[in-house]
């Protein structure tokens, strides 16, 4: 049985997601488990749903089982980012890896995921990043255009590069599964504007917030799901919703604890404790934080990570447990193989993880605090007996 991973964010699950879900069974997986972000995402911001919504919507678009991509690592750089998304399905036992891509062009993405990890290309990137005062994939794209132009542009693009990502990662970690590169249908990257029933995330995020029509644009569960939130007034309003818990949050915090925050490194974590006795809002945190060398994302993982307690050796920690988020079509079977073979603890529980060793307690307590975080973001915040939700099983409705 031949059994691939995807990994996303599914913010939320739409027709691009759909298509590459089919275009994977066609490419000859039998079974498929995805591994998405949890409560917030690598842009630094909520998710527009909860994680277990968001991993319903996959379960019901085909994916057999949903797995969580723990919070430091959803909140990390696309480098760690890569790293724990294909350690949670290579321990699943996923024997080939399914992505999303503007060139799927393998060949190239392995030249260019090779150069990206070169290290000379490393050692010049840091020292034109150091001079110019830009940021890391800025400076990297000079170092490869010297070297290499067509891995340089290829770099240039989120999914390209993610996508050399996951194949530095199996080299790091050893792992070789097969690889699948989806081609992107119709429209790119948070792009703006839809073509033939797709659009970016970030353009259906958009049109939920804005009450516009998006229904074309999803599949219809996905739909209906979207849209039992928003009558529940569970639908996230973003973090900035949140601003005050966050900014009093990071305000206790002691310079040492803030700088210790993954991407705080070279001078970010000073600058942003410094700011903090400025800002009077999360926009103008980041407004006063952001310089020519930190990108706006990089800052805004900053701040989530400080808020809620990650420190740079937990986002580096091996993945401790496996986490379910929902169960598909054929998610029984595929838990019941997991169990059986995998090293790692498996549960949709936190705190039986939690009582797993020590390294898991700490991922667990970082992952319900951002849930709490995360309700604080709704509409209308869920209360904390509401943080306990069933999640979905197929069996249970079919």
């Amino acid at each position: 049985m031949r059994i691939c991973g995807i990994t996303a964010e599914y913010d939320p699950f739409h027709n691009g997601h759909l298509y590459q879900l089919e275009e994977t069974a066609r490419a000859g997986a039998d079974r498929i488990i995805a591994v998405i972000s949890s409560s917030f995402t690598q842009r630094g911001d909520a998710g527009c749903m909860t994680k277990f919504r968001r991993a319903e919507a996959a379960a019901k678009g085909g994916a057999d089982l949903v797995l969580e991509l723990p919070a430091p690592y959803s909140l990390a750089s696309a480098e760690r980012f890569a790293e724990g998304a294909v350690s949670v399905l290579t321990a699943a036992g996923c024997d080939s890896i399914s992505f999303g891509s503007e060139s799927a062009d393998l060949p190239a993405l392995r030249r260019a995921a090779a150069l990206a990890g070169d290290a000379g290309v490393l050692a010049e990137t840091r020292r034109i990043s150091e001079t110019l005062g830009i940021p890391f994939p800025a400076a990297r794209t000079q170092a490869l255009s010297a070297l290499d132009p067509d891995a340089a542009k290829l770099l240039a693009r989120p999914n390209d590069l993610l996508a050399a990502e996951y194949i530095r990662a199996c080299t790091r970690l050893q792992q070789q599964p097969e690889l699948i590169a989806v081609p992107r249908k119709n429209v790119l990257h948070d792009s703006a504007g839809s073509s033939g029933g797709f659009a970016s995330a970030s353009q259906v995020r958009s049109l939920i917030a804005s009450k516009t029509d998006y229904r074309d644009l999803v599949p219809d569960s996905t739909f209906r799901i979207i849209e039992e939130e928003r009558s529940a007034g569970h639908l996230s309003l973003g973090l900035a919703a949140a601003e005050r818990a966050v900014l009093f949050t990071l305000r206790e915090k002691t310079k040492d604890a803030i700088c210790a925050a993954p991407g705080c490194a070279d001078g970010l974590g000073a600058r942003l404790y410094n700011t903090l006795s400025e800002a009077s809002s999360l926009e103008e945190l980041y407004a006063l934080t952001k310089t020519k060398r930190y990108t706006m994302t990089r800052v805004k993982r900053a701040v989530l990570c400080a808020a809620l307690g990650i420190g740079s050796s937990l986002q580096e920690a091996p993945v401790p447990y496996l986490r379910v988020l929902a169960v598909g079509k054929h998610g029984r079977e595929l838990l019941s193989d997991i169990a059986s073979r995998s090293s790692l603890p498996v549960s949709q529980s936190l705190s039986a993880l939690g009582k797993t060793s020590d390294t898991a307690r700490a991922f667990c307590e970082c992952e319900q605090a951002a849930y709490e975080l995360y309700c604080m973001t709704m509409q209308s915040p869920a209360g904390r007996g509401e943080n306990r939700p069933k999640i979905y099983v197929y069996d249970e409705v079919h």
